[in-house]
Parts: C-alpha cells; structure tokens; sequence
C-alpha cells in the first residue's frame, strides 16, 4: 500500500512587486492555514517517508511547515524543479519514478496541476483544491510506476474554511487597499463608478415629467354661455 499527500501550497504574498512569482515566500495567513493543515494530519496520519516539492518560494515554506510541524528531517526533502509548472500528466510521471522503499510521500505544488492529478487519481471529489488544502490519496500498489485510477482512493481531503481569507467586504476592501500594484487601479475602478452612478441621477431628474403638467382641465377651452 502507498500513501500519497497531495498538497498545495499556502497563500502567498502580493505585495512585493520587486519579487518574481517563484519568489513569493508566504504571507501570515498562509502560514497559519498551513500549519492548520499539518496540524489536521499530524493526528491519524502515516509516518512520512519523503517529501517532493517545487523549488518556488511559497512551496518551500510550506513543506518547512510541515516538516516541522510532523517532525520531518531535512534530508527527506527533494526539490523537483519541474514540479513548478507541472501540469496533471507531469505529476503522474514523477510520482510513478518515486523511490518504491518510501511508502507515504507528501507532494507539495500548484494549481492546476495538483487539482489535475487528484482528479486523475480519485476520478471524483474536489473542484479545484484550495490553497493550503491537502488530499490523502491510498493506493493499492506496492511500487509507484503503478500508479493508476483503478488502484486509488481518497480517504481524507482537508481544506481551510472558506470565509477564512476575507471575511466580510471591508476586509476584501481592505486586502485590495494594500496592494501598492492596485491602487490606481482601485482609484480609476471607484471613479468610474462614481461617474455612471451621477450620470444615472441626471437622467433620471431630466426625464422626470414637470409637476402639474398633465392634461387640461376639463372646463379649458369651453365658451361660458351665461
């Protein structure tokens, strides 16, 4: 039996504009979803045997945390380069070349190609995985070039609640407000709002009909014969 953790990194910073996109580390909030997610395993879950990750930033920090948090030594950790942009079929490849001595692997990377391969996996379930959300995948195999729909089965999926990121639209507000890259974006969105909601009171005030207008009275226009 192998056991393979589908995990997808945590959220990210975005307000760095200095930084290239493998090079945002993770923000505040996705440290705790992530240590919220290790957490979730750590309990019921296997021993880990290895970790497979993306050298990109955000990735790197998530594996620390969970490492860390299942006390996982370094030397386990093995940076796939193409786990990066990997889509589905490039996954499955580097999972079916994994070391058959390990028996529980985590896989640590990105949208859409962990949501790609669960699906290749499980053949059902999640939509699209959640950052810092993980998938525990059993497979009945006892070498991993065997890796297939037929042999596996999702027996656990964990994701961070969904109002956890912004929890009301001040705070939606707000996270956008932060963004120095979005500002004047923010600005020029705001005022031609601003502009359309004016434009829509002056049409609405000019096509009013005048007060007292109206059809005449009906004595207008009649000659008094007395």
């Amino acid at each position: 039996m192998k056991y393979l953790i589908i995990i997808r990194h945590g959220d990210a910073r975005r307000d760095d504009v200095t930084l290239t996109d493998a090079q945002r580390p993770l923000s505040p909030l996705g440290r705790r979803q992530t240590l919220a997610a290790a957490t979730d395993f750590s309990a019921p879950g296997p021993p880990v045997d290895a970790v497979v990750s993306s050298p990109a930033k955000r990735a790197l920090d998530t594996a620390d945390v969970w490492m860390e948090t299942l006390r996982i030594s370094g030397e386990r950790l093995r940076i796939q380069e193409d786990v990066y942009e990997a889509e589905r079929i490039d996954l499955l490849r580097i999972i079916q070349q994994l070391d058959d001595a390990c028996s529980t692997v985590l896989l640590v990377g990105h949208n859409p190609g962990v949501s790609g391969l669960l699906h290749h996996l499980v053949g059902r379930g999640v939509d699209s995985m959640a950052v810092s959300s993980y998938a525990v995948i059993a497979m009945d195999v006892d070498r991993w070039r065997n890796t297939a729909l037929r042999h596996s089965e999702l027996v656990h999926y964990y994701t961070p609640p969904a109002d956890a990121k912004a929890g009301s639209l001040w705070k939606r507000f707000d996270f956008w407000r932060k963004q120095r890259i979005q500002k004047v974006e923010l600005f020029i969105a705001f005022l031609i709002g601003l502009i359309v909601i004016l434009c829509i009171m002056i049409a609405m005030f000019t096509l009013r009909p005048a007060s007292g207008s109206g059809a005449a009275p009906s004595g207008a226009g009649m000659i008094d014969s007395e």
